[in-house]
């Protein structure tokens, strides 16, 4: 739990809560952010497609932590140098050090979406909830996604309450 001060810590921290794709944490606006409904608007993902993505109270909090900024600066960002606007670049260097400093290794930024659907799916969370969770562009087979365009916001909102939870439990002991 500790390292909030640190982005590249801060942005892992937030795609395990939020089960995000890197490429979404490093251009997450605070204009994005809707703090007051709990939700992350992503305006474009990987397939194509907007995503709202509830936000859980530690999601919240370490938002909370962090800003809110300027409606058009980064939420996760080094400080900014010669006009940049402080995006996250050193992701291998960052994730290297960080397995040193915890001890661990072999893992990449892609598992913790990964490690994640596999908690949710550990705890009895239905299939099709992560898989809306994890903004995957068919949660049904294509004929049932023909028919039930649904996102299933209050179960995706509460399994990654759920997710959340257990996490601080985990980091807890």
């Amino acid at each position: 739990a500790g390292g909030h001060g640190d982005p590249y810590r801060r942005g892992l921290l937030f795609m395990l809560l939020t089960l995000a794709r890197r490429e979404e944490v490093c251009a997450a606006r605070w204009r994005d952010m809707d703090l007051a409904a709990a939700e992350w608007r992503i305006p474009s993902t990987k397939n194509g497609l907007g995503h709202r993505l509830p936000l859980s109270r530690q999601a919240m909090a370490l938002l909370h932590a962090a800003g809110p900024g300027e409606p058009e600066t980064l939420v996760f960002r080094t400080r900014a140098k010669r006009g940049g606007d402080g995006r996250l670049i050193n992701w291998d260097r960052e994730t290297k050090r960080l397995m040193v400093e915890t001890g661990t290794a072999g893992w990449t930024r892609h598992d913790l979406r990964r490690t994640g659907a596999t908690m949710l799916g550990e705890m009895g969370v239905e299939p099709h909830v992560i898989e809306a969770a994890l903004n995957h562009a068919a949660i049904h087979s294509r004929l049932a996604a023909t028919y039930n365009q649904a996102r299933y916001q209050p179960a995706v909102r509460e399994a990654l309450q759920r997710l959340a939870d257990r996490l601080t439990e985990i980091a807890d002991h």
